[in-house]
Parts: structure tokens; sequence; C-alpha cells
């Protein structure tokens, strides 16, 4: 045990007790790995910028194989002797494994970029699935076969092919980046997602995602069709809900532990690879608490690309690389488990063919005007009502519209443009609010995207704003923006004054350009608003410099209210309000000069 801990260390690598993490293969045998399988003998093949190499069975060193993806594969798979690669181009195969002999084509389509193609794995069911990001431009051409489980694929998308290559279908959709998929001892398809990062601190952010995907599922991105940030909520019933969310990060390679050399509560269970904080989480399936496996504590660059369970060990082999850092394969094994292995144990948690399973049924109901206007006013349980609330929003042909992508109306806009029906309109001002937090937050999603003119709807949504944290607020002041009934300003500005110093989390890069297009919009509904900014005593701090962006602002006065705060402890100099406080005439009094303030302090001090 005392080598074991003295392994870890050296390595800056922490797993729980009994399991023992040694290096398989340096970084000078392969660099900047990308992927990795393994091969039927048992040694490990990866893939960089220009290799795919099948590494000796100590890791001390490689055969390349030829016509090698000159970007790297990012994503390989052993199908008994042939061997699968994405990469130049589109989804190949070594037939026979064999290094010396070029790869065929098997499916053309975007390789080489973080958002384009990834995995690939032989399913239980015979077919090849590949996992695509959303740059990669699937679209309904890509389809061959009348039986697709999705038409009109949006986002991200498995894609999967018959096992006599003739059939070509999209499987799921509305991922935004999966990179790495494995199926389970119950024969799902597993993977992990990426989170739309930009948006940290706005409503519609969501954490890396572990899904078991569904077959026609669609999983929550909208982009890069129909929006730049926004996505469906988990909640929605035409979305399929993650089954862990697993914070911030970069998400990379899953496997399911189907063996049985590690400790019973491990298998069947998902490992999966976190690239930027250089974790590997552990999750219980179906539904168990996810956990930390391993977690790099040292700087020598741990960034796991992929991983994989070893078919006779039982032991993990994980990659690293990518972005040019440093490659390596480790290998990760418990000390106990490898002595006596239940094949029996192995076999029952290899998944066997199966059937697909259909489609949730309320993912494709219709419902009529009538039924949905009954089930909003009606006494039944928020699930229900907001399933009501969401089949307006699909008859009214969103969110989000296409004149709103890019700009934070993606969330709160309709594609068409007719006349609401009485009964709708009338049902859902009734039902606002509900007492019921989520099915508020649609409820009134949705009457922004009809435009409601009703001043009771508009006073309850100010009666909404002031929450702890401020990200309710941003949702509901979007809301007032698209709203036109009338528009108390004194609410408001309290709102945009304390939004920042609310937020539980460091906001990340879209979170002021979002709140400048509320800004405007509000600004346009109220002629006054700008001016009660100004005058507010809250104005002043470094980060109202935002509203100052607006057409029409008074800058000046803006200016003048930042330079009396500044002598204020915690002030904190930006680029752009030292550009806005350059504006004022050079004989200003307290104007800061070129290289600091007017009592000397040196910018950004």
């Amino acid at each position: 045990m005392f080598v074991v801990l003295l392994c870890l260390l050296a390595q800056g690598l922490r797993v729980p007790a009994g399991f023992d993490v040694t290096l398989h293969a340096e970084h000078t045998v392969a660099n900047d790995i990308h992927c990795l399988a393994i091969a039927p003998d048992g040694r490990i093949v990866v893939s960089g910028r220009g290799y795919v190499r099948l590494l000796s069975a100590d890791g001390k060193s490689a055969v390349d194989f030829v016509g090698a993806p000159k970007d790297g594969a990012m994503g390989l798979h052993f199908d008994a002797n042939d061997l699968y690669v994405v990469g130049d181009g589109g989804l190949k195969v070594y037939r026979g494994a064999d290094p010396r002999q070029p790869p065929e084509m098997v499916f053309r389509c975007k390789t080489g970029g973080e958002h384009t193609a990834h995995a690939v794995q032989r399913g239980p069911d015979g077919w090849l699935y590949l996992m695509v990001g959303d740059g990669t431009g699937i679209t309904s051409a890509d389809i061959s076969s009348d039986t697709s489980p999705v038409k009109e694929p949006i986002g991200g998308c498995v894609l999967r092919f018959s096992p006599d290559g003739k059939r070509r279908e999209v499987f799921a959709h509305g991922f935004r980046n999966a990179y790495g998929i494995d199926f389970g001892p119950d024969g799902e398809l597993y993977t992990f997602d990426s989170d739309n990062e930009r948006c940290v601190g706005l409503p519609w952010y969501e954490p890396t995602r572990f899904y078991r995907i569904e077959a026609g599922g669609h999983h929550g991105w909208m982009g890069p069709k129909w929006a730049a940030t926004w996505r469906r909520p988990p909640y929605y019933f035409d979305v399929v809900a993650p089954r862990a969310t697993l914070g911030r990060g970069s998400p990379t390679g899953v496997a399911v532990y189907k063996h049985a050399s590690f400790p019973p509560r491990y298998r069947g269970g998902a490992f999966a690879c976190d690239w930027t904080f250089g974790i590997i989480h552990f999750v219980p399936l179906p539904n168990g608490e996810p956990e930390i496996f391993l977690k790099a504590t040292g700087g020598d660059g741990f960034a796991p690309t992929a991983i994989a369970v070893h078919p006779r060990t039982g032991d993990l082999y994980v990659s690293i690389g990518g972005r040019g850092t440093r490659g390596g394969v480790y290998r990760i094994r418990h000390t106990e488990g490898v002595k006596n292995i239940d094949l029996a144990e192995v076999a029952r948690l290899r998944p066997l063919p199966r059937a697909e399973r259909p489609l949730d049924p309320r993912r494709t109901l219709r419902a009529s005007v009538e039924a949905i206007d009954q089930a909003i006013d009606a006494k039944l349980s928020p699930a229900v009502r907001l399933d009501a609330v969401r089949r307006v929003q699909l008859w009214l042909g969103g969110p989000p519209a296409p004149w709103a992508r890019g700009s934070v109306w993606e969330g709160y806009s309709r594609s068409g443009s007719g006349l609401i029906p009485r009964a709708i309109s009338e049902g859902l001002r009734k039902a606002f609010p509900s007492g019921d937090e989520t099915l508020d937050v649609e409820l009134s999603r949705t009457l922004a995207m009809i435009e409601d003119d009703s001043p009771t709807v508009s006073r309850a949504v100010l009666a909404k704003l002031g929450a702890k944290t401020s990200t309710p607020d941003v949702h509901y002041l979007a809301v007032l923006g698209r709203l036109r009934g009338p528009l108390e300003v004194g609410p408001v500005v309290s709102s945009l004054l304390t939004l920042q110093a609310r937020l539980a989390v460091r906001p990340d890069s879209n979170f002021a350009s979002r709140i400048c297009e509320i800004h405007a919009a509000l600004a346009k509904r109220a002629p006054t608003l700008n001016d009660a900014l100004i005058a507010d005593a809250r104005f002043g701090g470094p980060e109202h410099v935002i509203f100052t962006r607006l057409k029409g602002f008074d800058r000046v006065k803006a200016a003048e209210r930042f330079l009396a705060r500044a002598r204020e402890a915690g002030f904190v100099w930006d680029a752009e309000l030292v550009r806005l406080v350059a504006e004022l005439p050079a004989e200003h009094d307290g104007r800061p000069g070129r290289h600091g303030h007017a009592d000397g302090r040196r910018v950004g001090a």
C-alpha cells in the first residue's frame, strides 16, 4: 500500500483505496492522444495528430498504421478484426486491422474539429453507432432509411448504420458536443455532453450532463440551426432529461464497466472523463449518485481524452492529450480484483441483443387548443400543467424563432405571427402565477412569446423580481422586455443594479451581452428607465458600465458617477470604464490621467 501511495503522489492522481494507477505508455511513445481503443489481443491502439498507433504489450514501443488522419482520429473502435477510425473527412475502416493497408471510407462527414464527428461503437443490435457534435452539420439528407427514429436532426446526433451497411439513420439528436459513447449491460447507449459554458449566470445555462440516450429523443441543444446559446430545459416533455449533471468541464471519454475485477459497486456503472479539470467521474447505473473516481492533484497535465475497459483483465486504460498537451496512457487496476475474476459475472454484464425501446408517447402526443386550455386552468398537478404549457409553446412555433437567433430572445420568441386564440391567452393569464417555480417560469415565458399586454400579468411578473440570486431575475426581466403591459420602473432599476452582486457564480462571456439586450428592450418600453438608473444611489459600481453601451444613455453623467465612486474600496477599473471616463473633457475635475487616477493610483490597481 505504501508503494501505491508513493506512485499516486508522484503522478498527482487521487483514486479510491484499493486501486493502483501506473503509466502504461510515455508521451515519447504517443504524444497528444485524442482517443484510445483496445485490440482483440489486448494491446492498445491510440491516435493523435498524424498517427494511429498500435502499442506493444508493455507500452514501450509502437507500430504506425498507414493513412492515419492528419488531424488525429477522434474515434477508434475494434469490431472483431476490423478497426474503425473517425478522421480525415469521415468514418473509415482498416479491414483486418492491417497497419500496412490504407483505410476504406464508410461515411463522409466533417471531422478534425472539436465539435465534429467523434466516437464510434458497434451496438448489441448489430448496428454501428457514430456520435457527432453540433458542428458536423448532419441533416435529413444524411438519412437513407424511412425507419430513422429522427427525421429532422438538430444539433449533435447519434447516427447508426445497419449491419449490411445499406441503411443510415439518425438514432437521437439535440446534443451539443458529446465525445464518448458506450453501451451498458441493459443494452442502452450512454454519453456525457458538454455544457453551454459561455452562459454561466444565465437562466438557460446547464452544466455537463450524463445521458442514457433515447431512440428518437431530443436532448435539449438547439444549435447551431435554431439557437446560438439557448437550450430546451430538461423538464420539457419533448426533451430527454439527463441521468446526472456533473458541473462545469469538457466531457470526453465514456466507458461502462462491464467486467468483474473491480468491486461490485462499480460493475455496470459508467466512467466519464472531464478533460478540463483532470477528473474521471463514476456514475452508478441506472440512477445512482455520481462521485469523483479519479482527480488530478498535481501539475503534470493529466487531461483525459478516452477510456476503455480491458476485456480480459478488467483494468481501465485512460489516454491523455488534446490541444497539443502531453500524451500518455495510464492503467487503473484494482489490486485484489485481478486475482479471481468471475467469468460468469463478466458474461452477465455483457449486453444481450435487444429490441429497440419505443419512444416515450408523451413526446409525440398532440392536443387540441381546447384540451390544452382545460389542462392549464384545471386543478391538476404542476407537472401535468407544465406539459400543457409546453404544448402551447409548440403550437405557437417556438421557442426559438429564427429571427431571434444569437440574442437573448431565443428563449422568448415564437415562429408564428397569427392571432392567439382567446381561450389560450386568457388561460395563461389566469394561471400565472401558479406558486410552482418551474411552472411559473414557463407560463411567463409563454406570455412573453405572445407579447401579452395585460396590466395584471406585468404586475405579477414585476413582483417576481428581487430573488436572492439573480438568475431568476434575468428570466423575468427578459419576460418584461417582451410583454406589452404597463411597466413600473422602480423594481426594474433595483433588479438591474443588483444583478451581478446577487450572482451565485462568476458569469461567463455571454452574460453582459444578454443583459444589454434586455436593458435595451426595457428602455424602449420605459423611456424614463435610463434616467432612473443614473439617479439611483446604487449606480456607479464597475459592473454598471454595461448600461452605458445603450445608444442615448447619458455617458457624461454616468462617467461622473463612476469617478465619484472610484475612491471606494474594492472599485476595479477595466478597459471599458477607462474608455468611458476618457470621453470627459480634459479639464474635468477628477478625470484620470493617461497612467492613473486623479489621486495617483494606477488604473486597475
